[in-house]
């Protein structure tokens, strides 16, 4: 327990659950976006989102990682 296991599991632990955050957070933002558009309104911080394709990019970019590491840890 007092070798590097440890650290590297809580380390991985960490990134996994910050890479799904991460995701979690685009695809409430994707939503908003898409919300948005359907509306055809363009709000004051709504207007400032990056596009669909971009938000869905980094969702699953941050899905093919977060999943990752909590299995490794």
């Amino acid at each position: 327990m007092r070798g590097g296991w440890l650290f590297a599991h809580i380390a991985l632990i960490f990134a996994g659950y910050a890479a799904l955050f991460l995701s979690f957070g685009a695809s409430l933002i994707y939503l908003l976006q898409e919300r948005n558009l359907k509306s055809k309104r363009a709000a004051g911080f709504l207007a400032r989102l990056p596009a669909l394709e971009t938000i869905d990019e980094i969702s699953y970019r941050s899905l093919l990682l977060g999943f990752p590491f909590m299995t490794l840890a």
